[in-house]
Parts: structure tokens; sequence; C-alpha cells
């Protein structure tokens, strides 16, 4: 590749609402048309093209799964939209548009929707059709697949009946489960059409339709053994898994059998497994990968300041979610997880989200990048709306919220109540962010009660 990108994402951090969680999110970013790669879409003239088209790139560790029914990280992601395509897609403007559905009709009760699929090959050469979507979305909401991502189910008929069968007790019998499948509410009445009856009006359910956990998949292939490993794998998007070194690289190869009309003229995608944002960085900085982020928040002023650096950084948007959860459920290894402690109670978790000043938050924490959100509809996405701010930062409000939630949970101070406890994944950028909410928690609501929370 002929030019290099080093990149941070401009993030817009929320501490959230009654439910309890502190969130980062931010805008959109572009993206490309349904028949296009991000790399065939910003390809340069092929009389400027780099004479080895190798595009190398960081994706912050191993991916989990490459399955697309079971994955739900953004390692796995970051390769599965590359090997995979939807019924539909999301361009850069935020329309649906057609991917492997060419076109498609909604009933008048917006009840029954039907996909016409348009002539596309797997990886294998095989066609795709409107079975394999069939056994795709009853293999997602099957619980005895326990996908992280089944609930996007829920609308279509008799989705709900399956996801109630998970975690039932006692568990439901294999025959009770393939009857309600028989009767989950998606049909191929032939190879190029696919029918998707939903249980009430959902105007949103397309919009779901573009996720990853909806592609179409070849039963024979996700039941073969080693199915996910690159000798084997099969694949709907503009490109193939060519290589998995475990915990290494993954290479990716264009799909000769992409139906789209604009072809990569990348001969391969190299994806190294940086375990450490700043490993990442250090390998970008030594010629090693050709794009990164984002750029650690500690290093954002000095990469910004170097001359070489500086004219390569790029500031992105992005949408994205990160979120530390209120644990209301109490600790499943010890005695009292039925009673979890102050968390539970929702004046508690409202004066800790307003103890969080958000704007000092993204400043000492994300290099100051980013403006402030104030709930999961980020700016960017239809129906955010700019008034709401139900917990903003105000540390006399705070306190007077820990009072009351002090007095419900029938103490007099917060010391009664132990030290919080605070989980999170070491490693990416989360550890300033935990001591930024440890130390506002120390110096917010009963401060001088309060003791340390265990980091």
């Amino acid at each position: 590749m002929q030019k290099r990108l080093l990149g941070i994402l401009v993030s817009m951090a929320v501490i959230a609402a009654a439910c309890g969680s502190a969130a980062t999110s931010s805008a959109p970013a572009e993206s490309t048309a349904p028949g296009e790669s991000a790399a065939a879409t910003q390809a340069p003239p092929v009389s400027n093209l780099a004479e080895e088209q190798i595009l190398r790139i960081d994706i912050a560790g191993e991916p989990p799964t490459l399955d697309p029914n079971t994955a739900q990280d953004s390692n796995s992601l970051a390769v599965l939209r590359a090997l995979h395509r939807p019924l539909v897609y999301i361009d850069k403007d935020l329309n649906i548009v057609p991917s492997l559905a060419e076109s498609w009709e909604v009933s008048p009760d917006a009840q029954t929707l039907t996909f016409t699929l348009r002539d596309a090959k797997y990886s294998n050469g095989d066609p795709i059709v409107a079975g394999d979507l069939v056994y795709s979305w009853k293999r997602l909401v099957d619980p005895r697949t326990a996908a992280p991502y089944s609930y996007v189910m829920a609308e279509v008929l008799g989705g709900d009946e399956l996801l109630a069968m998970a975690g039932a007790d006692p568990a439901p019998s294999d025959a009770d489960i393939d009857a309600a499948l028989a009767n989950f509410g998606v049909a191929a009445p032939d190879d190029k059409t696919f029918v998707v009856s939903l249980s009430t009006p959902a105007t949103y359910f397309l919009s779901a339709m573009t996720l990853w956990v909806g592609v179409p998949i070849q039963e024979k292939w996700i039941t073969s053994e080693g199915a996910t490993e690159a000798a084997n794998y099969v694949s709907s998007g503009p490109y193939i898994l060519d290589t998995w070194n475990h915990n290494s690289e993954i290479i990716l190869k264009p799909n000769p059998n992409w139906y789209g009309d604009v072809k990569s003229t990348l001969t391969e995608i190299r994806m190294s497994m940086s375990a450490e944002p700043a490993q990442a960085q250090a390998a970008y900085e030594a010629g090693e990968i050709d794009m990164m982020m984002p750029v650690p928040s500690e290093d954002v002023q000095r990469v910004k300041d170097d001359p070489v650096l500086g004219a390569e950084y790029r500031e992105l948007t992005q949408l994205s979610i990160s979120y530390y959860n209120f644990n209301n459920y109490g600790d499943p290894e010890k005695a009292n997880f039925a009673n979890p402690g102050p968390t539970k109670n929702k004046n508690f978790r409202i004066a800790l989200t307003k103890a969080i000043d958000k704007q000092a938050f993204i400043q000492a924490t994300f290099a100051g990048n980013g403006v402030v959100a104030n709930s999961f509809v980020m700016p960017g996405i239809p129906g955010y709306d700019a008034s709401i701010d139900p917990y903003p930062f105000d540390l006399a409000s705070a306190k007077e919220y820990m009072t009351l939630a002090l007095q419900e949970l029938g103490v007099s101070s917060a010391a009664e109540l132990g030290a919080l406890k605070f989980g999170f994944n070491s490693g990416a950028g989360h550890e300033p962010r935990v001591a930024f909410l440890a130390e506002a928690w120390l110096v917010g609501p009963q401060a001088r009660d309060a003791p340390a929370p265990a980091r």
C-alpha cells in the first residue's frame, strides 16, 4: 500500500441512566455500498496502485469465533464483516440498501417481509439459496445454540417462545424445541424467495437484518468438523478466510465468487492480533502494519505533535458503544446472590451517575476527543434527541440521591455498605477510565464516609 493511516475513533462519553451503566459512543462512520468492499471503493486509479497490494491492519486480539450466528465481539466482527453479507446493508447515510436481497416487499400490515435473492454464490461455488437463510435464522434462535444475539429474532413469529426456552427450568426437550422451530416464522417457498412473518408490526426489524448474525449459512458447512478453520471456511462476502494462525495472524484474500460489480484491488488483508493498543501503536511506528486505531489516549498528543506521525493521523467517527454495568443481581459465587447490595437501589445508581463529570471524563481518558452523549440512541442515529440528559453532572444533586438511597437501604453511612467491587477487562484503555470513575466516586457523594472501591 502507498499510504498509511493512523486514526483515533472520536468518541462521545455517556454516563448512563437509571438502568445503571457508563458508556462511550460516537457518530457514524462512512460505509460502503452493499456490492462493494471497503478496499474496493477506496482503491486509487489503477495507474496509481502500489506494486504490493497487501493491507496490513491490527484487530486487537484473537477472535473468539468466526461462526456468524454466535459471534458478539469486535475482534470477530472485524473479520466477519469482510467474509459475509446479510440480506440488506446500511449505507453511509444510514439507509437500508440491497445486499444479498436484490429487492423486498412489506405487507400492508407490516408483518410479512418477502425478499427476492440476487444470483450469488458462496466461496465454495455453491449458490446462496433461501433455505440457507431459514437454516441460519432457526439456528440463531435455537436455545441449544446459545447465541448471544438470539434476541434479535424476538419479533419473528414464534421467536418469543423459543427465546423463553433458553435457561428454562426444567430444560425443554429436543422434541419441544424442534416443534417450536417448526412454527418459527421463516420460510423459503423457492430458492430465490425468503419470507419472514412477524408477530407484531415492527418497522425497525429491517434494520436488524443488517446484522452479521442473520447471514445465510450452509448447514453442510457449519456442521462439518473444523468448519470455522481456514481450510474449511465458506463465506458469502467479498473475501475468503485464507489463513488463521491462532493468536498471531489472519489472512483474507478476495473471494473469486463475490457478486459485487466492483472487485477489490487488494491481493491480501493481513490482520495481526495485538493484545494491547500500545503493541499495535508500536507495530505501526515500526512499519509493521499500515493502519491502526484507536491511538492509545496517552499517545494522542505525542502523535499529533510528531512531524511524521501527525501527517498520518486522522480523527474518524464511528457508531460504537462500550459500557460498564451496575450489577443488580449479586455474586453467583457467594451466598448473597439474591442480595446484590446497594446497586440494586435505583437512587444509589443515579447518585453515582450524577457524580461523573462527563466532559472531564472525555478530556482525561479520551485525550479530549469527543462530545457528550446522554443516551444509547447517539448522535447520528435516527431518533436521537439532543434534549435528553436524564442525569447530568451535579454533585449536590448526587449527594441528595445518595442520602435518599442510604435511607432506603437502611444504613446511616456509605461506610456500612462496604467497598464497591468494579470488574473490567484489562487492556483496551479501560484502566484510566475505571480509575477516573473510582476517583469521582471517592470525592463525590458521601465521600468522607465511603471506602475506596476495589479496583
